[in-house]
């Protein structure tokens, strides 16, 4: 694991806003809700998987802990959690719903 991957693993971070979600199925949609909720455009989709790393980040956590929580759940290999959360975490940053 390259050394930036793993110091960002033991990041705390948690969601910068507070959301509605609305299970439509095979999606799930989160609406940003409160005093902030207009500086994001739009809502997020999110498929099963990104909801539970979502659900995680409502409060303050590491990837670290996330990966070990979902490791805990399923069966799945470390190596694909740990790089499917790094994944999704990457594109909150990115879409600026992560404050660290």
């Amino acid at each position: 694991m390259p050394f930036l991957k793993y110091a960002e693993a033991f990041l705390i971070m948690k969601l910068k806003y507070l959301f509605e979600s609305v299970d439509m199925g095979d999606e799930i949609i989160a609406v940003p809700v409160g005093d902030n909720a207009s500086e994001i455009r739009g809502v997020i989709k999110l498929n099963k998987e990104g909801f539970e790393i979502f659900e995680l980040l409502k409060y303050e956590t590491t990837e670290a802990a996330i990966v070990d929580t979902l490791c805990a759940k399923y069966e799945n290999r470390r190596e694909q959690l740990t790089d499917y959360v790094h994944k999704i975490i990457h594109t909150f940053t990115e879409v600026g719903i992560i404050a660290e």
